[in-house]
């Protein structure tokens, strides 16, 4: 999100379905509420509070969305996060750069790709 802001947001489409005019506003608010999150679940957890109490007294119950995605979109999993130090190892961009297919004919850093049509060589 804070990458985000960089940039000219007008509007946000939300995955939850909501549509936010105001987007560059709403993209600050959102930063600083995970922020101030941040710091309380950091403050329970300092305190001696496990992952679920902290989850119970910040979240609350867990939404129908956790089952859904299984347990990935979960208060628990925010909380565990937050605990963690969640830091992306890498920009996801790269991510995806890295885990795409050579297309044929293209050399990658193992050499030219071995797959070619045997009829197209003259």
């Amino acid at each position: 999100l804070k990458k985000l802001r960089e940039f000219p947001v007008r509007m946000i489409f939300s995955g939850s379905g909501s549509v936010r005019a105001e987007g560059k506003q709403h993209l600050e608010e959102k930063i600083e509420y995970l922020e101030e999150l941040g710091e309380r679940i950091l403050a329970l957890h300092q305190d001696g509070l496990s992952a679920r109490r902290i989850r119970d007294r910040v979240c609350g119950r867990e939404l129908p969305v956790r089952y859904i995605t299984l347990g990935h979109f979960s208060g628990l999993h925010l909380v565990q996060s937050y605990i963690a130090g969640f830091e992306p190892a890498e920009p996801a961009r790269e991510r995806l750069e890295e885990d795409k297919e050579p297309e044929p004919g293209m050399e990658t850093e193992d050499g030219p790709d071995e797959e070619r049509n045997e009829t197209s060589e003259v």
